[in-house]
């Protein structure tokens, strides 16, 4: 019987689950609010909630997050450098140092000029101190890793920090996004680290020896030292594992399922029991990279958006996230107070920040040079959180001048502010919070409407549905091949208008009909998404846990692991080359290369299944020859095979 106990660790809770899944049951579960200055506080206080006994029962643990994308997203990493091997690029790269080193690989993988090693030593000498992890990428290094395991060595003997080889992460052509790939996952390094370091902590203060697995963002599962190694793979992890927890919630296999959270809405298209997944690779915080991942489509709309005004004076939601001002007034009821006796001016206008916007002391950043006023700011804050325009006043500064938005960007100041979580406490439809803090706060926004706090709440209210709505909407047209927004088309952004709002005048009703049910999963869509599916016109199933379905998704997950080798035929040496992921190869005949191939395909998954923590595998081969067809003749010249291994199987449950 397998005992497992599955975390989630998002952007807002720590959720955690055991389940036996064997008898596919979950036991016990719990959530804690996710503490990112400590994020062993938040695992300590979710799993502190489960039963002794049942914890003692585990076999092992399995985690989920969203600390890499959110970490890319809001530009948080380790200090990072990059060598480039062959090749320069003017394009930008995630990161602190980039330094050129000669040496080239053709495509043939042929060594046409050797390392210059001069130049790598001066390269390593400049990065000494410097950085924290290092990145190398070579030009053509998919076709041999040569050069880049000679630097990797070198590295390692002068620089004393994690070094991670673009080869070693992705097979894939394309040397931008391999080495963009390769620098976000040397960034990672250190906050996966922490992450795993601190759950570490937390198992061994219960005296629990047992491993840990992690969710990549295909859904499947690593051990926890490849996650060390390979921290950018867990990036849509959280998602990932919300889609495996609602299947496994539901037992259904055609649905859209959407996973609401405090930060983002994340939507998934299930067909036939199988999501989509993106082979060519993820896109996040605007970098495209080479890692596998679920077909997932992500919102800036959660329990803890934003709601603010913009210049029109239009009501709007996210994409950003805030703390809800109801969870801090509790402990600091000083904030209330403030927010109404320190008001807006007459006429003055906010661009930047929001009237009801409370700033909260996280802890300095190592490194970071503040200016003086920042610092002020700092010291007065680690004594208490304060409104807005009460630092304003204290300060004798312009609202808007006051250098506050740069600190919460880099995590040295939290933004409290009003929330769909806060909508939901001032009308005590949830009881998690302090209901005066936000009515005051629901006071402020609706005095700016010059409406009452009722009619305020309806309008947010409606505006929120339309937007779960339009995601729903905007995730089909994308899973369905459209390239386009749908939401800021005029034409498009007018029909869904006169679908979704109520007492439309205009003589042409439209209706939008979305021809799947949708799984609901995460905390808030008991109270936002029965309504939200009922503008799209289908059925929304929110199962038994859906509050813990990532860390449900987490706890059940398999490992697979892929490997891929080609074999190309060259011309001028009359001989066949494998290329794979260890070395390049020459074979005489095409029947002894694909044996090879095979053979050496299976070793790279049967190595990688069994670090992955894999015990009980099933490994499958596939082999595919492509060709070309001769326009004059209509023959077809033989261009590559690809040799493909999968292993599948279940996480070993001892170290």
């Amino acid at each position: 019987m397998a005992m497992v106990l599955g975390i989630d660790t998002g952007g807002t809770f720590t959720d955690s689950v055991i389940v036996n899944t064997e008898k596919k049951e979950i036991l016990c579960k719990a959530k804690a609010l996710t503490t990112k200055e400590d994020l062993a506080k938040g695992i300590r206080n979710s799993i502190g909630k489960l039963p002794e006994e049942k914890l003692k029962a585990l076999d092992f643990v399995s985690l989920s997050t969203t600390l890499a994308t959110n970490a890319i997203v809001e530009n948080r990493r380790g200090r990072t450098g990059v060598i480039l091997i062959g090749k320069k690029t003017d394009d930008p790269l995630p990161a602190d140092i980039v330094v050129e080193v000669s040496g080239k690989i053709n495509i043939k993988g042929q060594v046409q000029k050797s390392l210059e090693q001069e130049q790598v030593a001066e390269a390593l000498k400049t990065m000494r101190g410097a950085i924290d992890v290092l990145a190398i990428s070579g030009f053509a290094s998919i076709r041999n890793p040569v050069h880049e395991q000679q630097v990797k060595k070198q590295a390692k003997e002068v620089l004393g920090v994690p070094v991670v080889c673009a080869h070693e992460l992705t097979g894939q052509l394309g040397f931008y996004q391999r080495t963009v790939t390769c620098a976000l996952n040397a960034g990672l390094l250190p906050i996966i680290k922490e992450l795993l370091t601190s759950a570490k902590q937390c198992l061994k203060e219960r005296k629990l020896d047992i491993p840990i697995m992690v969710v990549k963002g295909d859904g499947s599962l690593m051990h926890e030292s490849v996650a060390l190694d390979r921290p950018v793979e867990t990036l849509l992890s959280g998602p990932a594992a919300s889609i495996i927890g609602a299947e496994f919630l539901t037992g259904m296999d055609y649905a859209l399922i959407l996973d609401m959270g405090g930060t983002t809405t994340d939507i998934a298209d299930l067909t036939n029991g199988r999501v989509r997944i993106k082979e060519e690779g993820a896109s996040v915080g605007g970098w495209r990279t080479r890692v596998r991942a679920a077909d997932i489509n992500t919102f800036g709309l959660g329990g803890d958006s934003h709601i603010w005004f913009d210049t029109k004076g239009d009501i709007q939601i996210g994409p950003r996230k805030v703390i809800p001002i109801s969870s801090v007034t509790g402990q600091w009821p000083s904030l209330i107070k403030e927010l109404r006796e320190y008001r807006r001016p007459e006429g003055y206008e906010l661009c930047r920040e929001s009237e009801t916007d409370c700033f909260l002391f996280i802890k300095e950043q190592p490194g970071r040079r503040y200016e003086q006023q920042q610092k002020m700011i700092l010291e007065t804050l680690r004594k208490q959180p304060h409104s807005l325009f009460w630092l304003a006043e204290h300060f004798q500064k312009d609202a808007e001048k006051l250098g506050l938005t740069s600190l919460v960007e880099d995590g040295s100041v939290g933004r409290i502010s009003f929330t769909p979580t806060d909508v939901l406490q001032a009308e005590a439809h949830i009881d998690l919070y302090d209901t005066k803090g936000a009515k005051a706060a629901l006071e402020i926004m609706a005095g700016r409407k010059n409406m009452s706090c009722v009619d305020f709440i309806i309008q947010v209210k409606r505006l929120l549905y339309r937007k779960l709505a339009g995601a729903c909407v905007q995730s089909i047209c994308d899973f369905e091949g459209k390239d386009f927004d749908i939401r800021k088309e005029p034409a498009g952004q007018w029909f869904l208008e006169q679908a979704f709002c109520e007492n439309v005048e205009s003589i042409l009703r439209t209706k939008v009909t979305v021809a799947k049910p949708i799984i609901a999963i995460g905390a808030p869509v008991k109270a936002w998404m029965y309504k939200a599916g009922q503008y799209v016109n289908t059925a929304v199933i929110i199962p038994e846990h859906a509050e813990v379905a990532n860390a449900v998704g987490a706890a059940v997950g398999r490992v697979l692991e892929e490997a891929e080798v080609r074999i190309r035929y060259d011309s001028s040496l009359k001989q066949y080359l494998i290329y794979s992921s260890k070395e390049r190869i020459i074979q005489t005949s095409l029947d002894e290369a694909k044996k090879t191939a095979e053979r050496i395909a299976k070793e790279i998954v049967k190595e990688a299944a069994e670090k992955a923590g894999c015990a009980d595998y099933e490994i499958a081969v596939r082999q595919e020859d492509r060709h070309t067809e001769i326009f004059t003749s209509g023959a077809k010249h033989y261009v590559e095979t690809i040799v493909k291994s999968v292993a599948i199987g279940k996480p070993k449950w001892s170290g």
